[in-house]
Formats: structure tokens, sequence, C-alpha cells
């Protein structure tokens, strides 16, 4: 796992030390039952919400992730800190351990920095970008895009920042599911492969959101899709975010789900297992997207970062 997290936080490292109110803390620990049973013991009085897999206790601005399959999250808002308890045995691999115990406590805290850390999808091509939310892997969908010139954004997660009153795609490693891992049966892992360290060329570092396609569980004999109207596409995907919200009894105002709604292209679809139906559907959102008004992006961050005494 540690090796997991030095290739998905590497890149981020710093050559010195942030100001002390910028920084969060974060540990992950090995399961220990006087630690845990500690840090338990207001949340029998919290909020409950279960998905079958994942139990969430909320009170105020703590919250509990409990999670048999690797161990247990406590994420502090207020004072901006987690920590992860990881049991002995746990079923999940390497890359899913690190994703768990570090990746979606940090994604629930920088979000109070105006950062979206979210597990999806990011892809580009001529300054063109879209995001893929997606309930099961497709790495061969976009292993297929790579190969008919599209940029990978992110494999894996991909980070939102709001600019100039828009959504950014800003890249994060990542890896894909191999293809050959699909079918596997119950007992074995999934195998990871990283599409940008075998084509460097279809790396890209971001883009513009101007479409979201969400994918919708279980496949298909052929690929559909439908375009969502602007009215209909903030509860699609809201339905769809692959990351709950915490609190779980305080809604959010400021959802990305409602400037992607404003702003992109939603698509609704099905997918088949011919990878080449997929492009065909995406090269159907890029030049349905493309007719609209198109800012630089680099110019539009070189502006916003422009000091008003030089800008004057």
């Amino acid at each position: 796992m540690q090796e997991q997290i030095r290739f998905f936080l590497g890149p981020f490292l710093l050559s010195r030390h942030p100001l002390q109110g910028d920084e969060f803390h974060g540990q992950i620990r090995p399961f220990q039952l006087a630690e845990v049973t500690h840090s338990l013991s207001r949340a029998a009085e919290s909020e409950r919400y279960s998905d079958g897999l994942v139990e969430i206790y909320s009170l105020s601005e703590k919250h509990w992730i409990v999670d048999d399959r690797w161990g247990i999250c406590e994420i502090d808002l207020l004072k901006r800190n987690w920590r992860s308890w990881v049991i002995p045995r746990p079923t999940l691999d390497a890359v899913q351990l690190a994703e768990a115990a570090a990746l979606r406590p940090m994604a629930h805290l920088l979000r109070t920095r105006g950062v979206e850390m979210v597990p999806a999808i990011a892809i580009e091509r001529a300054g063109w970008g879209a995001m893929v939310i997606s309930p099961y892997p497709i790495g061969g969908e976009i292993a297929r895009l790579v190969r008919a010139g599209y940029r990978v954004i992110g494999q894996r997660w991909t980070a939102l920042v709001s600019q100039n009153g828009r959504l950014v795609l800003r890249h994060m490693p990542g890896l894909v599911e191999s293809p050959a891992s699909l079918g596997r049966s119950i007992a074995r892992r999934p195998i990871w492969t990283n599409l940008i360290s075998e084509n460097p060329w279809s790396s890209a570092e971001m883009a513009w959101c101007d479409a979201v396609i969400a994918i919708a569980p279980g496949r298909r004999s052929k690929t559909v899709g439908r375009v969502v109207s602007s009215a209909d596409s903030q509860p699609l995907l809201r339905r769809a975010w692959p990351m709950l919200d915490l609190p779980i009894s305080r809604p959010r105002l400021d959802h990305p789900a409602a400037y992607l709604g404003r702003d992109c292209l939603c698509l609704s679809v099905q997918l088949s297992r011919r990878e080449d139906e997929f492009l065909d559907l995406i090269e159907f959102a890029r030049k349905r997207s493309a007719t609209r008004v198109k800012v630089s992006i680099g110019h539009a961050l070189r502006r916003h970062h422009v000091p008003a005494r030089l800008a004057s």
C-alpha cells in the first residue's frame, strides 16, 4: 500500500512546508481494538448510512466509515484530519486499499478547499474535455480512445477545480483495470495497467469539462445513449456521483452536479462490449458540444493568476 500511496501522491510533494493553516493531517495505522473502540464510542449517537458494503456514521463534523473489507476511517472536517485503521488481512488489493484508506478521506477534506477529487475518468482531445462516470471498469474502452487520438487526464481519479465560473478537469495519477482481469473468479485480484506509462503522449494535464457521460450499471447488446436535458441532468449526475457527501444529512448547495448540468453536455449511456461503439458515442458528444463558445484554458488560467498591478 505504501508504494501505491507514493504513486498517487508523489507528484504533489512540496519542496517546502506549507503554512500551518493550510495543511491537513492523516494517519494510516494497523487495526488496534482499543483505539478503534475509543474512536467509535460517540458513533452510536450519530446518524447512520449504509449501502450494503460500507456503513457511515455522522455526528456534526466528525464521521466514521466502516468497511469490513479493509477497516475503519475517522474523518474530522472541523479539525481537518483523518485516521485509518487497516485490519490484518484486508480483502482489497493494494490499489483499492490505498484509495479507501488515503485518497477517499483526503477527497472529503480537500472539498472544503474547493477541490473536488472524484473516482472518475477524464479525457481530452484538441481542447475538448469530458468526464466519464462508470460504476464498473472500462479499461478497454479507454484504451480504444487512446488509440483513436484522445488523451487521458485521469485514468481512475480526476480533480475538479472551479476556474472563471467553470469546472476544469485536472490530471491525477491513476491506473485502469486491464480487460484481461474482467470475468475473473471472485478469488482473483484485479490486474492494473498504466496507459500513460505505455503511451506518454496520451497524457493531458487539464481541460475544460465540456461533457459528462454517466454510464448505467450492466452491459447491453448494443451501446445506446441519450442527451439529457439541462433540467434533468443535475438529478442524474447527483444519483451517479461516485462520492458520498459528508455530512450525510446535509445536502450540498454547491454540488458539482449543479455546475456540470448547467455548463456541460450530459449523456446517459448503456454500454455494450463493443469498444468501437463507445468511441462513436464519444465522437458524437465531442461534435455535439463543439458548437459552444470556446475559451482557451491556458489563456484563462494565465489571466486569472496575473497580479492586479501588472494587469493594469
